[in-house]
């Protein structure tokens, strides 16, 4: 899969100072690289009320992510607590709800 970065992730990714987490992100962003479909992803769960969010867990982490046919946009990773507050926002993907 084609994997992209959305500016809130590359920001959340600096205010992490867990260098074991930081490994993990890297990990997860290698097996999504090499997955064919998101099944192939462990730990992942589609959000509700979202047609194209998901979540991976990384511990006490979560990586907000947005899935358009073979591409990953990796949105944010913020603690468990935060993310269904942070993530998705509804300016990224407003496209989403609207009627056709």
């Amino acid at each position: 899969m084609k994997v992209e970065f959305l500016s809130k992730f590359n920001r959340d990714l600096d205010t992490i100072s867990s260098k074991s987490l930081k490994k993990a992100v890297l990990n997860i962003i290698l097996q999504v690289e090499a997955a064919k479909s998101l099944s192939e992803i462990p730990n992942t769960k589609k959000l509700s009320g979202h047609k194209s969010a998901f979540r991976i867990r990384i511990g006490n982490y979560r990586m907000g992510i947005f899935l358009e046919t073979d591409i990953v946009q990796f949105a944010r990773i913020v603690h468990r607590k935060d993310i269904y507050q942070d993530f998705p926002e509804p300016s990224i993907h407003i496209i989403d709800w609207l009627p056709e």
